[in-house]
Parts: structure tokens; sequence; C-alpha cells
């Protein structure tokens, strides 16, 4: 059942999922890993309180289990609850001190806050240093973005950006090169695009949200824009100011 329950979870059938995962915890109340993976499944059904719930029963059956509190922080952070998200992924990386998610996910807490600067970053470069996943090296790039330190941000980003293969699953790259902008790095955002010609492809709403706020060295090229992106391109542009106010800069 419990393998089973894998099988459903990795279509996506997360419904399916819970319920063979119920009929393994059935055949042995405590099987803590069947009690993890269900909270997994309520996760991704965004049900965080059921998650909670089950990753909290998973713990209780094993004290050490670190992934659940990793689990556990990621739920709480969802619900807002970010007190109780620190104190979940401390634990996870008091019972592992190499669990690099745990460490990556704790300074994507503090930097979604805006909090804890030097702390972020500090746990951000112990991720990498454990692990090189593009990840990581994203979230790092981002504090170190978001710590001024701008070449050391670049060239993490591109360690990401050199491994193409994996940017189409890379949430949050649209959100690093607004931050860009936002912290006028503009020049240094064009030159990505130059240097990664695939870029202008995938990213082309932020391509075009950057030439908007480069106009005075390339005055056109903003005007080349398809009116399919007008919309998306405005929202990204209205995304700047929120940015730059939440980061306490200058709108660009």
């Amino acid at each position: 059942h419990f393998n089973m329950g894998n099988s459903y979870y990795n279509k996506g059938a997360y419904d399916k999922a819970i319920a063979s995962y119920e009929k393994a915890i059935e055949l042995n109340p405590k099987y803590d890993s069947a009690y993890n993976n269900m909270g997994n499944s309520y996760y991704n059904k965004e049900a965080y309180d059921k998650a909670i719930a089950s990753y909290e029963k998973a713990i209780e059956l094993n004290p050490k289990y670190d992934s659940a509190y990793n689990n556990m922080g990621l739920s709480y952070a969802k619900k807002g609850a970010y007190d109780k998200a620190i104190a979940s992924y401390e634990k996870a990386i008091e019972l592992n001190p190499k669990y690099d998610s745990a460490y990556n996910q704790l300074a994507w807490l503090y930097y979604g806050q805006n909090i804890e600067h030097t702390k972020g970053l500090k746990l951000s470069k112990k991720s990498v240093e454990i692990k090189k996943y593009m990840e990581n090296l994203h979230t790092y790039a981002t504090l170190l973005l978001w710590n001024n330190r701008y070449e050391e941000s670049i060239e993490s980003i591109d360690e990401v950006l050199s491994k193409h293969d994996y940017l189409k699953g890379l949430e949050d790259m649209t959100a690093y090169f607004l931050l860009l902008i936002v912290k006028q790095q503009k020049q240094r955002l064009n030159e990505l695009f130059q240097k990664y010609p695939k870029l202008k492809n995938e990213f082309k709403p932020v391509y075009y949200t950057l030439m908007y706020f480069m106009q005075d060295e390339y005055p056109t090229e903003y005007k080349r824009m398809g009116l399919e992106l007008k919309e998306t391109v405005e929202e990204m542009i209205s995304e700047v100011g929120v940015l730059a106010k939440k980061y306490n800069a200058e709108f660009p």
C-alpha cells in the first residue's frame, strides 16, 4: 500500500495516494514514513493543517525524522506561521547538519520576510557548500543580490544559467531578474540576456520590462513588444515597484 501510495503521489493523484497511505497505516500504525508521505500529499493539495497533523504524527513516532520537520516548516510557511516554520527548519538542521534543503528553505523564508539579511546569506551559502543544486544556487544568488553583493550574485546565477536545461522548471527566476532591476543592476541583467540568447525567448516579458526601464539607452526596443505581452509586462513593471518598496530601494 505504501509503494502504491508513492506511485499515485508521483502521478499527482494525491487523493488516491492518501487513501493508500491510510491503508498502510491501518496495517502498521507505527509507519512513520506513511504519515510523512501522506503529509506531502496534503501539502500538494494545499491542505496545510492536515499536512502538519500528518508530519506531527510522523515525528511522534520518530522524533529524529529530519525531513518531516523540514516538510512541516514548508507547511507552516505556506500558512504564514513564520515563527513555527523557522523553528521547524532549525530542528531539521539540528537533527541533520548536512540537510541542504532545510538551510535553503530557511534562508528563502528570511529573504521573503526581509529579515535577518546576514544570517539568511550564511544559511544559503551553507546549502550551496553541501550541495550545488540549482535551487540552492538560485537562492544564494538572490540573497547575495539582497545583500548588495552584485558581482558574487551574478557569478552564482551564471552557474544556474549555464545549466540551461534546469531553467524552465526553476521557480522564482523571474523574481531574481526583477530584483536586479530593483537593485539598479539593469546593465548586468542586459548582459545576461546578451550572454544567454535563449533567455530572451524564455523570459520575454522580463526582457521587455527591462527595456521599459532602459528606454534612455534603447529608445525603440520596448516599442517592439507585441500586444500579447503588454498586460504581462505592465504587471511586471508594477511588481518592480512592489519589490522596490518591500526591499527599501528607489524605484528604477
